[in-house]
């Protein structure tokens, strides 16, 4: 399956020769895979919408759409890189996102340990989402989850 959704995105966003493929995280809604070629390095990220806990295809265009506003505002974050003017795109029966891949490190379980840098640059980030006063321009659904402890473990 991920060999002819990269094959779909290179028709449309030239991936180059793909030299790595490595599944960095499986979940009950969303696969991840990150990718190497000769022009960098990107992230799939494959949503299987027929799960009960996916969100609304509308749901994810307008959290990429609020991205985009904060981004224009100076919050660091990582859009999707749109496909056909889409930041998201049906595969087969499942919904697919390509972004830009950032190295970086996990920090383990939910919070992960920080320290009082990783803290200041958290504070900051809150801070800049705060001031920068944007509002989706389409309403999310109304979706909402309870999610147990022992799930994040």
């Amino acid at each position: 399956m991920l060999k002819q959704i990269l094959k779909t995105i290179d028709e449309h966003f030239p991936l180059g020769k793909i030299s790595r493929t490595q599944k960095l995280a499986h979940g009950l809604v969303n696969t991840v895979w990150h990718i190497e070629t000769d022009s960098g390095q990107f992230v799939v990220k494959i949503i299987n919408h027929n799960s009960a806990r996916a969100r609304q295809k509308a749901d994810y265009i307008a959290i990429e759409r609020l991205c985009e506003q904060l981004h224009d505002k100076g919050v660091s974050l990582v859009k999707a890189i749109e496909i056909n003017g889409e930041p998201l795109f049906e595969h087969e029966g499942t919904w697919v996102m390509l972004f830009p891949y950032l190295d970086g490190k996990v920090l383990s379980g939910p919070l992960g340990p920080i320290d009082t840098a990783h803290a200041k640059q958290a504070g900051q980030l809150i801070g800049n989402l705060h001031n920068a006063h944007v509002e989706p321009q389409t309403p999310l659904s109304s979706v909402s989850f309870e999610v147990t402890v022992n799930q994040w473990c």
